[in-house]
């Protein structure tokens, strides 16, 4: 599911796109009409998911039940976890700021690099994108061991922000087109994200001795994370306010590649060295299977 938005992002911009050019829809419709077309695959989802089976015994065999965090639970925690939290949420908070630029002013960025941008780029490209990053999970899943699949996302997130910077280095040595540099930057933009958000917060919890549950990082996370975005925009406004010089999208999104190729794989570290300690002094009650 966390892969959807991914593909959701670039469908979305090109049938709008497609609607305001072949259909003459005005602006102020498009995201309407955009919208209705999409209600019929959203109720064909909506049924698959109710066919989901509920879990079986072997599911319940590899997963551990979780209940829900107490207002006390969630206070102990975050004082016995503490710096390992503050690096989780610095690495997510990047990139999450990251993803928005990137995807939110897309088709700006594409014309600042001289792209012609048409309706289809956007699918187009995230369909690359998701294909690509759909393949990194499934080979995921065949790290059964908890403590190995905390250490293999921590890896994975810090090569994926490591793509961020080498791929700007490559579009700026003129090595890459506006595209190719749109999909290879994406592919490690999500290869990093996407294990963050859906896995490795889950595979971490599994590995402590502690009453948590996933969701309550994710949404820790998702609460500066968006935080980080608005203070982005801001920054953004009051650099040219005050310096009277526009920063265009693209120039912004260059930076903020290098700044983020270099800060979240120093916070990958920072977790690997914290929970590694926590994990070796007896914080690994349960090593085994996946977790809900």
């Amino acid at each position: 599911m966390s892969v959807s938005v991914i593909f959701s992002s670039g469908w979305v911009r090109s049938v709008g796109q497609l609607v305001m050019h072949k259909w003459q829809v005005p602006e102020f419709w498009m995201p309407a009409v955009t919208g209705a077309l999409f209600i019929p695959l959203l109720l064909v989802s909506l049924y698959m998911l109710q066919q989901l089976p509920a879990p079986d015994k072997d599911d319940m065999r590899e997963r551990s039940a979780r209940r829900p965090m107490s207002r006390s639970d969630r206070k102990r925690f975050v004082r016995a976890y503490l710096p390992g939290i503050v690096c989780l949420v610095f690495g997510y908070l990047l990139l999450m700021a990251y993803r928005n630029v990137r995807d939110d002013f897309m088709g700006g960025i594409l014309q600042d690099l001289g792209h012609t941008v048409a309706p289809e780029d956007f699918a187009n490209t995230e369909n690359f994108v998701g294909l690509s990053v759909i393949a990194v999970l499934c080979c995921l899943r065949l790290v059964k061991n908890n403590r190995q699949a905390v250490w293999v996302n921590l890896g994975l997130v810090a090569a994926g922000a490591l793509v961020l910077g080498g791929s700007t280095a490559l579009l700026q040595a003129e090595m890459l087109s506006p595209i190719s540099f749109y999909v290879l930057n994406g592919i490690g933009l999500y290869v990093a994200f996407v294990p963050y958000q859906s896995i490795l917060m889950d595979r971490l919890i599994a590995t402590l001795p502690t009453v948590a549950t996933a969701s309550f990082l994710i949404a820790l996370g998702d609460s500066y994370g968006y935080l980080s975005v608005v203070g982005v925009y801001l920054g953004r406004d009051i650099y040219q306010t005050t310096t009277g010089t526009q920063l265009p999208w693209a120039s912004l999104l260059m930076s903020l590649s290098y700044a983020v190729s270099i800060l979240v794989p120093l916070a990958m570290i920072g977790n690997f060295v914290y929970f590694r300690r926590k994990m070796d002094s007896g914080a690994g009650s349960q090593v085994e299977g996946g977790s809900s």
